[in-house]
């Protein structure tokens, strides 16, 4: 199964909301049962950030439309510096069926965004889409640049939830000096 692509992508939708200035919404969680390779043990749903991580901010729940389209056009290679990923099969033997991407490692650039990633959480789905075949990743691409919310179907502890970015559209300005986002009004 062609599996270069996907993680590209996912790489995309996780840095497209850890760039982002704005905590995700959790979605009312499933259980589900993953396994990964044994090597890699599935830490715990409390998994406590790596020593020395703080973030800065609260963890945003929204961003806007220009903080997203600067993350997408700076392209994946800038995201894979940042974190890495492995596959993850829903048993082991004959038989066994891809489930996401299990993030091994992440830096707080990953840690501290939108989504509020850790080690040990994989991903299964980006806005709907599995995160399996190459031939979904460039429509998925796509689709972040006109995305009104970002959602990670991620499994963290052995149970499902769903993590949710809102982008929001800004006011445009066009003139001569060319086109600009009009700053929202300081509250």
């Amino acid at each position: 199964m062609p599996r270069r692509l996907a993680p590209l992508l996912l790489s995309a939708a996780v840095a497209a909301g850890a760039a982002c200035s704005s905590a995700p919404e959790a979605a009312e969680p499933r259980d589900r049962t993953v396994y990964g390779r044994p090597d890699e043990p599935a830490p715990s749903a409390a998994a406590a950030p790596a020593p020395g991580i703080v973030c800065a901010q609260p963890t945003p729940t929204s961003t806007t439309r220009e903080e997203l389209r600067r993350v997408l056009d700076g392209g994946v290679g800038r995201l894979l510096a940042h974190l890495r990923l492995a596959p993850v099969l829903d048993r082991q033997g004959p038989g066994a069926r891809f489930v996401g991407h299990r993030i091994v490692a992440l830096d707080e650039f990953v840690r501290c965004g939108a989504f509020g990633l850790r080690e040990g959480d994989v991903v299964v789905a980006v806005n709907g889409h599995g995160v399996e075949r190459d031939s979904d990743a460039v429509e998925i691409w796509e689709d972040l640049y006109t995305a009104t919310t970002i959602t990670l179907s991620v499994i963290r502890g052995g149970v499902e939830t769903e993590l949710r970015l809102a982008v929001r559209d800004e006011p445009v300005r066009i003139d001569n000096t060319g086109v600009s986002t009009v700053p929202e009004p300081d509250p």
